[in-house]
């Protein structure tokens, strides 16, 4: 947040020379690009299949329900292009990472990947406030609890965040119902390439081709290496500060080529449509955990 925040004050203030352009433009893509791969290291298929039918059933709504919800609130809101997607999928599956990944899918401006990056992390900051308050308030336990965090909140860090207010086993639990969103990122990227290759007027043979981009692909391999424990936990450790780093220079790099004027068009719409859609999926997760899981 802070990194695209201080890129788009730098250029849009002081600018950026055509010198550095490149530089930007390649931090901006393949540096976004390798941040997300590294992350399918957070990954482990293993420990997901232990999180029980009704969590399962739960993240397998919830994700195309919020993404549904979302392109619904786009028309209603008058949010064009790309924008409503890339909230959907920011709110539904991992934040800023789920919205980096698919805005090469579907050839989003820097302008709707700045928009909705912003609006995500600022309502997950504040939804870690809300969580934490409500943490002892809740009729859940502490399973239950951390299964609600896991199934609400935005981005992987905020939601741990909020299942750690209960205690560890809260923690753990929502974590693994995080980490098991996380893994929809394949299958929605699948379905939203198939989607935009038909969207884009390709011919039929062409468009029933999954045009997926390799770093998904990586992604998924990445999760793959991790779930075979065949990376010590030093390396998971080091990938893990890689990405970060590299998601902030990534973060830094689209701010610098945000145009301000267009951003501040739909800054407000976006903050407006993104809290709505964290606060449907937080209502409904809340009653479907009291309902299937209680104290």
């Amino acid at each position: 947040m802070i990194g695209i925040m201080l890129g788009i004050i730098i250029g849009n203030t002081a600018g950026v020379h055509d010198l550095l352009k490149p530089g930007v433009a390649f931090g901006g893509k393949q540096f976004l690009e390798a941040a997300v791969v590294i992350v399918g290291f957070r990954m482990n298929f293993m420990d997901l299949a232990g999180i029980g039918l009704p969590v399962l059933l739960a993240v397998l709504l919830t994700v195309p329900g919020t993404l549904m919800l979302a392109i619904m609130l786009g028309r209603i809101f008058g949010l064009k292009n790309n924008l409503p997607l890339l909230l959907g999928v920011g709110t539904a599956i991992c934040g800023s990472s789920a919205i980096a990944a698919v805005s090469p899918v579907i050839k989003a401006s820097r302008e709707e990947s700045a928009v909705s990056i912003s609006a995500i992390n600022i309502l997950s900051a504040i939804g870690v406030l809300v969580f934490t308050w409500l943490s002892y308030i809740v009729p859940l336990g502490d399973t239950a609890y951390g299964v609600w965090s896991g199934l609400s909140m935005q981005a992987v860090p905020t939601a741990i965040a909020a299942a750690g207010a209960r205690g560890a086993e809260a923690l753990e639990t929502g974590t693994l119902v995080k980490m098991a969103r996380v893994a929809m990122l394949v299958p929605v990227s699948i379905v939203i390439s198939m989607l935009a290759s038909r969207a884009a007027g390709a011919a039929s043979e062409k468009a029933r081709k999954v045009s997926m981009p390799l770093f998904i692909v990586l992604f998924l391999v990445a999760g793959i290496i991790r779930s075979l424990g065949l990376v010590p936990e030093t390396g998971l450790f080091m990938l893990s500060w890689l990405s970060s780093t590299m998601l902030v220079i990534a973060m830094t790099a689209i701010g610098m080529s945000v145009n301000f004027a267009a951003l501040r068009k739909s800054a407000g719409t976006a903050m407006g449509k993104g809290a709505f859609l964290f606060l449907i999926l937080s209502v409904v997760s809340y009653f479907w955990c009291l309902f299937f899981l209680g104290h």
